[in-house]
């Protein structure tokens, strides 16, 4: 039984092989090929995610509190002069505070998930962000924000 079985399968997957190898109509040359191009392109510091025009964002400075205790602290800050930049995530909830480099990683993650603009209702962006960190009641929401052309975003809300 098992060869019989066996044997099935082997015909069948030859006839398979047979089949699909048959004769092939499309006139193909190596010429004719598109090939991929491969390019690198070296960050712009004036608009890369690090540096600013990535998100937007110059300034970000978000502060949550949760039972009057801090719960979630974020601060981003772009130096378009010297391009550097300052970032530092706390996360009481889970427990983590992050700085430079890994607050960054972390950081991106959080801008790509929120999606911050400034033609965005504030409630939006509020939801947003609590929705992002799943928070749902806080005692304090405190966010600024100044975008790439200086203009301002605050939202300041006590429960």
């Amino acid at each position: 039984m098992r060869k019989s079985k066996f044997l099935m399968i082997t015909i069948f997957a030859s006839v398979l092989l047979i089949a699909g190898c048959g004769k092939n109509n499309n006139k193909s040359s190596v010429e004719s090929r598109d090939e991929p191009t491969i390019s690198s392109e070296v960050e712009d510091r004036d608009g890369s995610l690090y540096f600013g025009d990535g998100f937007g964002l110059l300034d970000f400075d978000l502060e949550i509190d949760i039972d009057g205790k801090d719960a979630i602290d974020i601060d981003y800050e772009v130096n378009k002069q010297n391009d550097t930049f300052e970032a530092e995530y706390k996360n009481n909830i889970e427990n983590f505070h992050l700085k430079d480099e890994d607050a960054m990683n972390a950081i991106d993650e959080f801008f790509l998930d929120v999606k911050i603009a400034k033609d965005k209702p504030k409630e939006v962006i509020m939801r947003e962000i609590l929705e992002s960190l799943n928070i749902e009641d806080y005692s304090k929401f405190d966010l600024e924000i100044t975008f790439d052309d200086d203009t301002t975003l605050t939202i300041e809300e006590n429960n």
